[in-house]
């Protein structure tokens, strides 16, 4: 399961930037390693790590910040 410390550091990993880079406000687009190719590398991350339970989560893949990623998952019970 996710929590704060792993979806960052997954965030950090696949996009390539430093983990200050991350926090909770960060939009995509607002660094240039977050485009549509980053989001997508970013669901699949997260997929992968929920063992294929985010896939089936309907609104994730327009979550457009870590906010919104971290309250979809936490609704969905993918992340404590």
């Amino acid at each position: 399961m996710l929590n704060k410390e792993k979806l960052f550091n997954l965030l950090s990993k696949t996009l390539k930037v430093p983990k200050k880079k991350i926090s909770m406000n960060l939009k995509v687009g607002e660094i240039e390693e977050w485009d549509s190719l980053g989001h997508l590398e970013v669901l699949i991350k997260i997929d992968k790590e929920t063992k294929g339970k985010a896939t089936k989560i309907k609104n994730l893949s327009s979550a457009d910040s870590v906010e919104k990623i971290f309250e979809i998952l936490k609704k969905n019970k993918l992340l404590k």
